[in-house]
């Protein structure tokens, strides 16, 4: 599956597996510098290595930055690269199931997404057995209203709500329900859903407020927030000249160009 999404400028790129080497040696290493993610066995150490990531996660990017210091501009824009490399999991038919802010990492003050490990082909069995993995407060709703059940059920508006919280994170600067316990699970399934920060743009919280909606059906699909980012982006970009413009239509091209390749085999 990473295969897949490797072409995406906004995903992190599968570099490799390697066997009976250190991890530190690793870490240490200038071209892999990272290991995001790992699986030992008994007699041997298999590491999963994937593309390095110089300013963390999207959490302590948002913690380093103080959040006072990243300007409108640059907050839409990294929101932009999250829907870009979400759209494109998307056009694939994966559903990645654990969206949240730590699994959004900075490179070069450039968003991607990370960890497939919970990721399913939409075509496939997208249930999970008794429980719920992942940051709760990222969680659907429809996945808290009864955890109780076998099968938890998961679909691209699932991922659609997940993508409204780290928006508003963006807005914030904060996880979301920072000093809450899971007993708000019940209030959120009852349609509680974080304030509005004073200053956020009203086309940027109109629009995520649509992607929490309490009904999936409700939720836009990852097409509309792609375009309607790239609107708003637009909108801005006289007040933040600074703010590289963002091409239009490049994922589409990309995932065009994909499936033509695909036909040819």
């Amino acid at each position: 599956m990473q295969t897949r999404v490797d072409l995406c400028e906004n995903i992190v790129r599968f570099l490799g597996i390697s066997k009976g080497i250190s991890i530190s040696s690793i870490c240490l290493c200038n071209y892999i510098s990272k290991l995001i993610n790992y699986a030992v066995d008994v007699d041997n150490r298999y590491c999963l290595i994937m593309d390095y990531a110089n300013n963390g996660n999207l959490r302590k990017y948002l913690e380093e930055k103080n959040n006072h210091l990243l300007n409108w501009g640059q907050r839409l824009k990294l929101a932009y690269q999250i829907s870009n490399g979400l759209y494109y999991l998307h056009s694939e038919e994966i559903i990645h199931r654990d969206l949240h802010d730590k699994n959004i990492v900075i490179h070069n003050r450039n968003a991607k997404i990370t960890d497939f490990g919970n990721a399913k082909s939409v075509n496939t069995q997208t249930n999970i057995h008794k429980g719920l993995f992942g940051m709760i407060f990222f969680l659907a709703p429809e996945l808290l209203k009864e955890p109780e059940l076998d099968n938890i059920p998961f679909c691209k508006k699932t991922d659609i709500y997940s993508l409204g919280i780290i928006f508003w994170e963006l807005s914030s600067g904060r996880p979301p329900f920072e000093k809450s316990n899971y007993t708000l699970c019940y209030r959120i399934i009852d349609g509680i859903r974080e304030d509005i920060i004073a200053g956020t743009p009203e086309e940027y919280w109109k629009l995520y407020c649509k992607y929490w909606e309490a009904d999936s059906n409700k939720r836009p699909d990852i097409e509309y927030v792609y375009d309607a980012l790239h609107k708003l982006l637009e909108a801005i970009e006289n007040d933040y000249p600074s703010i590289p413009s963002i091409k239009r239509g490049a994922t589409r091209n990309l995932v065009a160009r994909t499936f033509k390749r695909s036909k040819k085999f």
